[in-house]
């Protein structure tokens, strides 16, 4: 017997009853055909969930009864935060859709001196609701924090109790990188990893986060696109904890 998940929507509020915004009126009316009796899923993004029966659907209102309201209490053993120069168009939108699945805490736009796309408001805006469509998906229900872009300084700033670290494929200071295989990330514990742009991270920001104490970190042999570079350092980081 196969089950199929409901379809999930996202209401910031969770109330007895809800309606749907205009976007998700038009998603469930037009792309998924629900109609009235119709059961689905909503989520506030903060862990609280609840089934929820459509008992009416039109144009001008998509309204929902509620059922009992619960509470995911379940959080993901290392709470892991990605700084990261963001990569240009849709490669965007790739990343983060893989950082939410995993289950990253946040992603920080990373402010350098070779960074090329610019994480204005509106650029933001759109990864906060490109997180949203993620969980939506993956039945996650903590939204993925999108904070504001940051530059190294600040981010250094806010990283005193956290287990930090970067990615660098280039010697640093005579030394070699430590493969990320080889860090040790501990459960229920903070950590920051810091992806820079492909152009690479300058001698003076790399030595800026190694007088800190950051760890530099190669990912491999290859130079990866910023989008693989985050997921893929995002997978084997919580990886390391997910199953003790």
């Amino acid at each position: 017997m196969h089950f199929m998940s409901l379809p999930r929507f996202y209401l910031p509020e969770l109330t007895s009853t809800c309606e749907l915004s205009k976007a998700d009126y038009i998603h469930a009316s037009n792309v998924l055909r629900l109609t009235s009796g119709a059961a689905v899923e909503v989520f506030d993004g903060q862990g609280n969930f609840a089934t929820a029966e459509i008992t009416q659907i039109s144009k001008r209102a998509t309204v929902l009864e509620l059922g009992e309201l619960q509470s995911d209490a379940s959080k993901d053993k290392l709470d892991l935060h990605i700084t990261v120069a963001l990569p240009k168009g849709d490669r965007q939108k790739v990343m983060i859709d893989g950082l939410t699945q995993l289950g990253v805490s946040s992603v920080i736009p990373l402010i350098c001196e070779r960074q090329v796309a610019q994480a204005g408001e509106k650029s933001l805006e759109r990864l906060r609701r490109g997180v949203i469509e993620s969980c939506k998906q993956c039945g996650r229900n903590h939204l993925m924090e999108i904070q504001s872009a940051k530059k190294i300084d600040e981010i250094l700033a806010d990283s005193k109790n956290a287990t930090c670290s970067f990615a660098h494929p280039y010697a640093l200071s005579g030394e070699s990188p430590l493969p990320i295989s080889q860090l040790s990330m501990q459960p229920n514990s903070e950590a920051i990893f810091l992806i820079g742009p492909e152009g690479g991270l300058s001698d003076y920001e790399c030595m800026r986060l190694h007088s800190e104490g950051w760890q530099n970190v190669s990912l491999g042999p290859h130079i990866l696109r910023i989008e693989v570079a985050a997921i893929s350092s995002a997978s084997q980081l919580l990886g390391q904890v997910f199953s003790s």
